[in-house]
C-alpha cells in the first residue's frame, strides 16, 4: 500500500506478538500493521492520561501542604521574603 509517510520497521518479539494477539481480539479483522499503530496510539494516550493524573495529584498535595502551613508565618513575612529574593 502506498503512503506519503515514511515507514518504520518493527521486529515482532514474543512480547509484541502476545500484544498483537490481544489487540486482534479487541479489533478483529484489522491488519497487523494497523494493530501496531492502534497499540502505539493507545499507549501514547495512556501515557498522557498518566501524566495528567500525576499533575493533578501533585497539585492536590501542594494544596494540602499550603493548608497545613497557612498560619505558620507572620502576616508580612511573605512580602519580606520576596524582597530578600529580589536582592
Amino acid at each position: 500500500m502506498t503512503t506519503v509517510h515514511p515507514r518504520i520497521q518493527v521486529t515482532p518479539d514474543e512480547e509484541l506478538l502476545a500484544a498483537l494477539e490481544r489487540a486482534a481480539v479487541r479489533w478483529p479483522g484489522v491488519s497487523r500493521s494497523e494493530l501496531v499503530r492502534r497499540l502505539a496510539l493507545a499507549g501514547d494516550r495512556s501515557g498522557l492520561e498518566e501524566r495528567a493524573r500525576r499533575t493533578l495529584e501533585r497539585r492536590a498535595a501542594l494544596q494540602r501542604l499550603r493548608a497545613l502551613g497557612a498560619d505558620l508565618h507572620e502576616p508580612d513575612e511573605r512580602e519580606r521574603l520576596r524582597e530578600e529574593w529580589r536582592r
